[in-house]
């Protein structure tokens, strides 16, 4: 589903680049004035990272699991940069910001339309894979010690209701400010799981020389700085 809507996408940005050509005219070699943003974005653009271990815990070749996580974040980078400057020099002349979503520059027609929907499925499946952390942390204190019961059962059942409505909640009230929230989120939640708590933890756990612990203890403060500086500059422009 996800490789549907980024060929079309591709498709319908090379059928305008060929009929009216690139419209990049105006696209700043740097944007000095929303920069920070960027930061934020290209974190939480990884906010999967975080599942890596549970996946990890039962997956049944554990052996191949390194090399397999390594190829798809490689890939994934890959294709990030490409579509993203492809499309950005297609359509920056089109771009609004009350239009953030890519998806709003394609043509409604019925294949357009099912793409989207098909997106939108992809989204809701994806959600259960990526909220399985939160669930485990929730369950682990809300119902530690308790024994496996009809009663613990429906009360799970319950906090995961809980969280997927204030998901909801979540999204209706920050729909219309999605690049600004994903920037928060990416510098708040995501710097310390991508960067901040792994550094820590090497250098607590695994560093042995001297250059290993001068590098840990420097990324943990550029994250740090990132965490604060990219955070509070989200919250400045929201």
């Amino acid at each position: 589903m996800i490789a549907l809507l980024i060929l079309t996408c591709l498709a319908y940005a090379t059928y305008d680049v060929s009929t009216v050509g690139w419209k990049d005219n105006g696209l700043p070699l740097f944007n000095s004035k929303d920069w920070p943003n960027c930061i934020g974005f290209a974190v939480y653009s990884f906010e999967g990272i975080g599942v890596i271990i549970p996946i990890q815990d039962i997956t049944a070749d554990k052996d191949q699991y390194y090399t397999v996580v390594v190829l798809t974040c490689m890939l994934i980078t890959a294709v990030y940069l490409f579509f993203a400057e492809y499309c950005l020099f297609a359509w920056y002349g089109d771009f609004t910001p009350e239009q953030p979503l890519i998806t709003e520059y394609l043509p409604n027609n019925w294949y357009t339309i099912l793409v989207k929907f098909l997106f939108a499925i992809q989204l809701v499946i994806s959600y259960t894979l990526v909220i399985y952390p939160a669930n485990m942390i929730v369950e682990g204190y809300a119902f530690k010690g308790w024994p496996k019961s009809r009663k613990r059962q429906m009360c799970k059942n319950f906090s995961r209701g809980i969280i997927v409505a204030l998901t909801i909640i979540a999204a209706l009230c920050i729909y219309n400010k999605l690049e600004s929230f994903l920037s928060i989120t990416g510098s708040l939640t995501c710097t310390p799981i991508a960067f901040t708590l792994p550094a820590w933890f090497h250098y607590k756990i695994c560093a042995k020389t001297t250059m290993q612990k001068a590098i840990d203890l420097t990324v943990l403060i550029f994250s740090l700085v990132l965490l604060v500086y990219c955070t509070f500059f989200a919250i400045i422009n929201w």
